[in-house]
């Protein structure tokens, strides 16, 4: 898997659900992945319950009561082998550590429907510029000017009593610009890590210990957070500076992963649990979560492990949490997006633009063919090229890719949430207000057959979003003339 910068290569922490194996997995032990022929889609019952938590919970007890009956005698075979595993419920399936012939013998199951590698995929990172440290105090960054995220501010509205979360290779917390926005930091006293962090790379075994605080070891998770979230006094870099941040590691320092670390992850982030994995609460979910990595076929993530990781977003997004994608940096070829979780129905996938408004050379695009035909892809597009941000000295730093732009539209969503907290039961709508508000755009390069003139394309998506319109769609009082 790749990050974007592009992501890849990770193992897994025991226990989202209560549940331990008789040892723990290390990430060069990657083992395979059981699928159970009985999946749960949640469906219209989630989408019918209108209070947040609630629909979270139901979503969460639902999940666990299938994978704690259809899994109970492939667990008892292999605890009565003696043999790791990690069970998951946001998708029915186990991460077995096993051998051949353990694999053979589970495939016999009646209740198996597939066995896939745990493959280890590498990351490509962005570019990386040249490190800033100069103040911009009483400037507001060209980036955030573009989208009008300074003029949502002034509605005094910077994403307040929203939650974003990171799903990348850690984050350098102590930043001086990201520690008072970590949801871990609220009150006196010591920060709190449980419900706000974990480690799903590193379970002990093989890796070192596990962080049981935030790190970034590589320096890509923090960038982005501080697109999200970032600000210091007079000094602001992200999107929404009043909203708060959680956050998985799912790579390690190398950008490294593997489905099992971006399933921990994601079913983490269902319901965030303490640092070692326990007590699952579905109440301390996030509002959005931002993925800047890709899962690549040409690095082994194939038609079985695209489908674990797509069912994983269906049932985020059916719970009632937005998630959002990079698009890749593969461009500037037509059908360029190629690659998890970017093609995806489900996810908000992100392409990237300039200074001067127009779209990176390195920005993928569509279409994508998905279950119910093609898709727009990306969506919407965001400044992505030369992003200042924080970084792990501390300071300030430059960086140009689609791993940039996306986190622009998780702070987007953080904002029209605080505008209107009723858009957290019904993502779908949330995804359609940002679209009819963006800027349209158009592009002379005819991917998919589109013309010139054609909105949404297939470079720009439904074009580049404002944030400043987003909010006031999202805003029932500016509807009814307020």
């Amino acid at each position: 898997m790749n990050c974007l910068f592009r992501s890849a290569h990770v193992a897994l922490l025991l226990a989202t659900i209560g549940l331990s194996s008789t040892s723990a997995a290390s990430p060069s032990d990657n083992g395979f992945i059981v699928m159970l022929h009985q999946q749960l889609d949640l469906g219209d019952e989630a989408a019918s319950s209108l209070d947040r938590v609630q629909r979270l919970r139901n979503a969460h007890a639902r999940l666990t009561v299938q994978a704690n009956t259809s899994q109970a005698r492939i667990r008892s075979t292999l605890d009565q082998r003696g043999v790791a595993y990690r069970p998951f419920w946001i998708v029915n399936a186990i991460w077995v550590q096993g051998d051949a012939a353990l694999r053979e013998e589970l495939a016999d199951f009646p209740e198996v429907a597939t066995i896939h590698d745990n493959k280890t995929m590498q990351m490509a990172l962005p570019e990386r510029l040249a490190d800033d440290n100069n103040s911009t105090q009483g400037t507001v960054p060209w980036n955030l000017s573009l989208i009008e995220a300074d003029d949502v501010w002034d509605l005094g509205n910077q994403g307040q009593g929203i939650v974003v979360a990171s799903a990348d290779t850690g984050v350098f917390y102590q930043h001086i610009a990201l520690v008072d926005r970590y949801r871990g930091s609220q009150g006196a006293g010591q920060p709190q890590h449980d419900y706000n962090w974990f480690d799903g790379y590193c379970d002990g075994a093989g890796c070192g210990s596990p962080l049981l605080s935030p790190a970034d070891p590589q320096g890509h998770g923090t960038h982005t957070v501080g697109s999200m979230v970032g600000g210091a006094p007079g000094d602001s870099v992200g999107v929404a500076p009043g909203a708060k941040w959680i956050a998985c590691r799912n790579m390690d320092s190398g950008g490294n992963g593997t489905p099992a670390t971006y399933l921990s992850c994601f079913q983490w982030f269902l319901a965030p649990t303490t640092v070692d994995g326990n007590a699952p609460d579905p109440a301390m979910a996030p509002h959005v979560i931002n993925n800047s990595w890709i899962c690549p076929l040409s690095e082994g993530c194939d038609a079985t492990q695209t489908d674990l990781l797509a069912d994983a977003v269906d049932t985020l997004v059916s719970a009632g949490i937005v998630v959002v994608a990079a698009a890749g940096n593969a461009g500037s070829g037509c059908n360029s997006i190629g690659s998890p979780p970017a093609t995806f129905e489900q996810s908000i996938s992100v392409g990237s633009v300039t200074s001067s408004d127009t779209i990176s050379s390195f920005s993928s695009r569509g279409p994508v063919s998905g279950a119910s035909g093609t898709l727009i892809k990306p969506e919407i597009v965001a400044p992505g090229s030369n992003i200042r941000s924080t970084v792990t000295s501390g300071g300030y730093g430059n960086s140009s890719g689609t791993s940039m732009a996306a986190p622009h539209i998780a702070g987007v969503v953080a904002l029209m949430l605080a505008q209107d907290p009723s858009l957290s039961s019904d993502p779908d709508r949330l995804r359609e207000l940002i679209q009819a508000s963006a800027l349209p755009k158009t592009s002379s390069q005819g991917c998919g057959g589109l013309g010139p003139t054609d909105v949404p394309n297939h470079v720009y998506g439904h074009g580049r979003v404002d944030a400043y319109q987003a909010v006031i769609a999202a805003d029932t009082l500016f509807f009814s003339g307020f």
